[in-house]
């Protein structure tokens, strides 16, 4: 267990990284405090550090240009290590680098399905559709130790909630009930990212 810290997370208007800015338009500050630092025993885990934190809100406001405008990444950082993906510069934001770090060093926010089910509950929420995956992916690596998206799915079916997942993570099928029963109070969708040439795989996959 480390000591409990404030890390801030901060993109807006970040000069490092413009292009990729405003190609995903993030506009956001993000308060988090740091829990621990655990490393898991096995070859599946091997070199990769969970940074678990509390978040104060998980729901992100995306503005313009989208064709959504609230996310939620229950992780930041990811496992699957695609080179080309966009997310990357925003571990620059935790003093983390946007290239090994992105890959090992995941922040898991362990408190989101608590937080989530809060904000929905809120007054002020007016039934928006959240889109999940667009930063990182919810179901890579560590969601299968963490599980925090049969919570989260748990709490947009609790309120009727719209929301759509884009994954590469085979783990989704994991929440084929909670999804069954999402799609029969809300609007919902669940898209795949192969990442292969051939087409054949695409159509069988």
């Amino acid at each position: 267990m480390v000591p409990r810290s404030l890390v801030p997370y901060t993109c807006a208007a970040d000069l490092r990284h413009p292009n990729v800015c405003s190609r995903v338009h993030l506009e956001m500050t993000e308060q988090m405090f740091e829990l621990a630092r655990r490393t898991f025993d096995t070859p599946e885990f091997r070199g990769i550090t969970c940074i678990e934190v509390e978040a104060r809100s998980v729901i992100n406001k995306v503005p313009g240009g989208m064709p959504f405008d609230r996310t939620i990444n229950p992780y930041r950082g990811c496992t699957h290590a695609c080179v080309y993906c966009f997310a990357r510069p925003t571990h620059t934001y935790l003093d983390m680098d946007a290239g090994r770090d992105f890959e090992t060093k995941i922040v898991v926010k362990v408190n989101a399905p608590e937080v989530l089910a809060r904000e929905l509950a809120s007054r002020r929420w007016k039934g928006e559709h959240i889109a999940m995956g667009t930063g990182t992916d919810p179901y890579q690596r560590v969601e299968g130790r963490y599980r925090l998206m049969r919570g989260i799915l748990s709490a947009l079916i609790a309120r009727r909630n719209p929301f759509s997942i884009l994954t590469k993570g085979t783990l989704i099928l994991r929440d084929i009930d909670l999804l069954t029963e999402a799609a029969s109070v809300a609007t919902i969708s669940a898209a795949f990212s192969i990442g292969m040439m051939d087409e054949d795989v695409w159509r069988k996959t």
